[in-house]
């Protein structure tokens, strides 16, 4: 799976972080625009702008949330005051990280997430998702 940043907020100018940053940016949407690239006029469109950025690249680390958090950890602490401007930049209202798993075909499921990551992540102003997918593992 892998770790994504999502950023977003109603006044946001996306164009304006994807100028600032060094990571890869995943998708931009823009307030107004469809949610669904090719859906009608009539559809769902974004209420907010923004944009996501990839934190670690897709893997086969199927329900590994503990090996993708020491991969992002890496990452975070490499571009750390980036990615703390980016989520101080004006029209923020949204800074998380998604940490994307597999459901494993287990009774019960834990992820475990070391208070230091999550630290570093109050510090940047950035919260945390943990997303599970059904169908990968």
């Amino acid at each position: 799976m892998s770790v994504v940043l999502r950023i977003s907020g109603k006044h946001l100018d996306p164009d304006l972080v994807v100028g600032r940053t060094s990571l890869p940016v995943i998708h931009v949407f823009r307030r107004g625009e469809p949610r669904l690239p090719r859906s009608k006029s009539s559809g769902s469109k974004h209420k907010v702008s923004g944009l996501n950025l990839q934190i670690t690249p897709k893997d086969g680390l199927q329900g590994r949330a503990d090996k993708l958090v020491r991969r992002a950890a890496k990452v975070i602490s490499k571009h750390r005051q980036e990615l703390r401007r980016i989520a101080r930049m004006r029209g923020v209202e949204s800074a998380v990280l998604d940490i994307g798993v597999a459901k494993l075909d287990v009774a019960a499921q834990f992820e475990h997430i070391p208070a230091a990551f999550l630290l570093e992540l109050g510090k940047m102003g950035i919260d945390l998702e943990i997303s599970i997918y059904h169908g990968f593992a």
